[in-house]
């Protein structure tokens, strides 16, 4: 049986779904999110794939995008009533991890009850180790347990400095090679509730823009809106 679909209907439903992107942008203050739905439609139309459109049209996916298509998804998913505390965090992992393009991110949260931060979540080239050895103690001596104390953002731009290689973890430094990490912890009114980390193999490869700043910030929002919701996050 053949089907007729309206393109007018398609193109209007499209032009909605621009506008609520455009809406969220501004929202959260972000630059102009680019998509490119009319034009995709128009080559399937002619026959043609998207990527005969032309060149000024075929835009790689951005820091930008990747975030505000995470942070879009994770809404919608914080309004239904199907969504699952581990698919609020798997989703906001995944979207740390892919629009910063890691190695691995890991994002842990305190339990109360063990008196340590545990892995719930992890992806990445050592996810498997994370998930089960990551856990960081705030009596702890090494280097994650006391940047967690500080309560900041911090970036180690070179995790081979002496100074700092010394004090990782021996679990940490037999699996994971990384060059430059990051932990950004997640508090509820100035309690640190969770940190979320992430790494990359080359020394000096993360780099803190404002807008990824920005960006990271809400994700870090929502972390803490998930834990309203969903008291409490256990490890999976």
């Amino acid at each position: 049986m053949n089907s007729h679909i309206d393109e007018k209907i398609i193109k209007d439903i499209l032009a909605d779904a621009q506008k609520d992107l455009e809406n969220f942008q501004n929202l959260y203050n972000l630059p102009p999110f680019q998509t490119d739905f009319i034009d995709r439609l128009n080559c399937v139309n002619s026959g043609a794939s998207y990527l005969s459109v032309p060149a000024s049209h075929r835009k790689p996916v951005s820091i930008t995008d990747t975030f505000l298509l995470g942070l879009q998804e994770i809404t919608e998913m914080l309004t239904s009533e199907h969504t699952t505390s581990l698919q609020l965090i798997q989703k906001i992992v995944r979207t740390v991890y892919e629009a910063l393009h890691l190695r691995n991110c890991v994002l842990l949260m305190s339990s109360e009850k063990e008196g340590h931060f545990s892995a719930q979540d992890a992806l990445g080239e050592n996810a498997f180790e994370f998930r089960s050895e990551f856990k960081i103690n705030l009596d702890g001596k090494d280097v994650f347990s006391a940047c967690l104390l500080r309560a900041d953002d911090v970036l180690i731009q070179n995790l081979n400095e002496p100074k700092i290689s010394h004090h990782l973890p021996p679990w940490y430094k037999s699996i994971n090679s990384a060059g430059t990490a990051f932990l950004l912890p997640i508090k509820d009114h100035e309690k640190v509730i969770g940190v979320l980390y992430g790494d990359q193999k080359e020394v000096g490869s993360i780099h803190f823009t404002p807008d990824v700043s920005r960006n990271l910030k809400a994700l870090r929002n929502q972390i803490r809106i998930t834990r309203k919701l969903f008291p409490p996050l256990t490890h999976s």
